[in-house]
């Protein structure tokens, strides 16, 4: 792979019709870039053991959903309608020629190394817990000698503390998210009638310490997912509303069909969202992200994604907050 960043660097087989491929092989000339076409998907193995390795664009997506070869970067053109994994791309007329090298820079990368996500989530764990557990065990002794040491000391070791805690939340919630977008899951139907019953158990404990209520629909509906990753999705968001909270307030959770999908929505009528709406399930927005809370929502939007779901936040009239994500019907 060469390292500058230019189209020209590249050459691209292009695979479609004619008609399909005319407006592909227009963007890459505007870019001085060289390729052939190819019309039927069905050939491309002949091309994987090609010198120079090109970078396939599929321009109809019938064609990238087609398994991509081994160590070749294979990718879609225009508007994406295709299931994407980590070792494909997507790019469009309005992709500048800086941004699509890069795409296609890291494209290589991932087929090259074979990215393995699961793999990354583990280590960066493993080999950065080892350290804070040394770390935050021996400010733990520390704490324990240091009734008798000036106040500046003692807050210095609790702060010692209190960090590795933080970290270690975070690394663990850093860490589940990677293992989940490369794991290959296969959706089985949860029936959120019994979802609701188990997490009106495990939170009943929690709403009363909190001060709240929360009410629940007779009827969860039937989806398509992942259960353990669903019970993840609800646990982060009542934990969201129980903590951004103050107590006396209400929960209102409900269920019903929306379009081709199943709604739930979670709402409050507590003091609403002061950040702003398009921040919230981006990770490390809030200064304090660091400590692993404020992922919470970043966890429920990835784990929605990857079962074909989407998520969103609106502010009701009356005010408070309300989240909601949607999942396939079962």
């Amino acid at each position: 792979m060469p390292d500058a960043l230019s189209l020209r660097n590249f050459h691209f087989l292009v695979v479609g019709t004619a008609a399909e491929t005319a407006p592909i092989l227009s963007w890459l000339e505007a870019h001085d870039a060289s390729a052939t076409t190819m019309v039927d998907a069905a050939a491309l193995g002949e091309v994987e053991a090609s010198a120079g390795k090109p970078v396939v664009l599929a321009a109809n997506p019938a064609g990238f959903e087609k398994a991509p070869m081994a160590h070749v970067p294979f990718g879609g053109w225009g508007e994406r309608t295709a299931e994407v994994t980590p070792a494909q791309f997507w790019l469009d007329a309005s992709a500048s020629a800086a941004a699509a090298a890069e795409v296609l820079r890291l494209a290589y990368l991932v087929n090259q190394y074979g990215l393995d996500f699961q793999a990354v989530g583990r280590k960066m764990v493993h080999d950065a817990m080892t350290p804070l557990g040394a770390i935050s065990t021996g400010s733990a002794g520390l704490a324990g000698l240091a009734t008798a040491w000036p106040e500046e000391d003692r807050e210095l070791i609790d702060s010692v503390l209190i960090s590795g805690r933080e970290i270690k939340h975070l690394l663990t919630r850093v860490g589940f998210m990677l293992s989940a977008t490369g794991q290959t899951i296969t959706p089985t139907t949860v029936d959120m009638t019994d979802v609701f019953w188990q997490l009106r158990e495990s939170f009943e404990a929690r709403f009363q310490r909190a001060g709240m209520q929360a009410t629940w629909p007779e009827e969860g509906k039937k989806v398509r997912g992942v259960e353990s990753w669903i019970l993840r999705i609800w646990n982060e968001l009542l934990t969201n509303a129980i903590v951004h909270n103050p107590p006396g307030r209400t929960l209102t959770i409900t269920a019903a069909v929306a379009a081709s999908r199943v709604r739930y929505t979670v709402r409050d009528n507590g003091p609403g969202v002061r950040r702003p709406p398009e921040t919230l399930f981006v990770p490390l927005h809030r200064r304090d992200s660091r400590s692993g809370m404020g992922w919470g929502l970043t966890i429920v939007e990835r784990l929605v994604a990857l079962q074909g779901g989407a998520v969103g936040y609106t502010a009701p009239a009356g005010g408070g907050a309300e989240f909601f994500f949607e999942l396939p019907p079962a």
